[in-house]
């Protein structure tokens, strides 16, 4: 009769576990290669890009002239999913949590009126599965 209970109370355990596992929330991570991106072009702007976590990207980028300048994150089709405007003049530092967006290719640009940067990502859920059988 104990030896009943143990395998039920095992075989519930393992069962519950699975579950748990199965029904974890997928992550999604930054492809690149390299958590600092900057531009392999001349870059007067001076952006950088720091993944700081695995959905959070610290961008930074300094205004040379008191002039506009746009930072906008776009899809696959270009459309525009973040735009914020820029004037003053000095370093500006702004920190992104992408953890929302789903899986697919996104382009941060910064647009100045003399220079223009972008950076393609793509974000991957990657998900783990587990299958736990005992007789």
């Amino acid at each position: 009769m104990k030896t009943n209970r143990s395998l039920f109370r095992q075989s519930v355990g393992a069962l519950t576990l699975a579950v748990a596992l199965l029904n974890a929330p997928a992550q999604a991570q930054e492809l690149a290669s390299t958590s600092v991106v900057t531009s392999p072009v001349e870059n007067p702007l001076k952006v950088t890009i720091v993944q700081d976590n695995k959905l959070r990207f610290q961008l930074e980028f300094t205004n040379p002239e008191n002039r506009k300048v746009y930072v906008t994150i776009k899809d696959a089709q270009q459309r525009d999913l973040f735009v914020e405007t820029f004037t003053t003049q000095g370093r500006h530092v702004r920190t992104f949590d992408l953890s929302t967006l789903a899986d697919g290719r996104y382009t941060f640009e910064v647009n100045g009126a003399k220079a223009q940067f972008a950076q393609s990502f793509e974000l991957a859920t990657q998900t783990n599965r587990v299958v736990l059988a005992k007789n």
